[in-house]
Formats: structure tokens, sequence, C-alpha cells
């Protein structure tokens, strides 16, 4: 499926924390929860970071990202 951005839903990642951030899940390609976010997000995420929202989550899921692509050109 392409978004209206022009890119595959595989090749997109959401970051949340709260209830209606879960509800954009569905459609990317790595649904992520921060540690402290809702039971519900974190229940409906793939990946759930060890670090809190404002506290380093997102670098983590960066790094993530750019750990998997390097092991993928190898």
């Amino acid at each position: 499926m392409i978004l209206e951005a022009g890119v595959l839903r595989e090749e997109t990642a959401f970051v949340g924390d709260d209830t209606p951030d879960a509800e954009v899940f569905p459609f990317v390609g790595l649904a992520v929860a921060v540690n402290d976010a809702h039971e519900a997000v974190k229940a409906a995420a793939h990946h759930i970071t060890k670090l809190d929202g404002g506290r380093g989550a997102v670098r983590e899921v960066i790094d993530l990202i750019l750990n998997a692509k390097s092991l993928s050109l190898n």
C-alpha cells in the first residue's frame, strides 16, 4: 500500500505514547511505543523502547533502524 506521501507502508515508522497514536499503527511498517506509553499503545506496538519518551526513546528507534539497515546491506 502506498501512502499519500508516495512511500510504502513498509518504509515508514511511527513512535507514539498515547491512545490516539495507536490508531496510526496499522498504517505503518514499524509501530513503536515508548517505554512510558499507555498500556493499550504498548499492546498495539511492534516494538517498545527501553527508554521513556523525552528521555532518548526516539534516538533509540533511530539507532534500531540504522542498525537494521546496516545489517541488511551486509
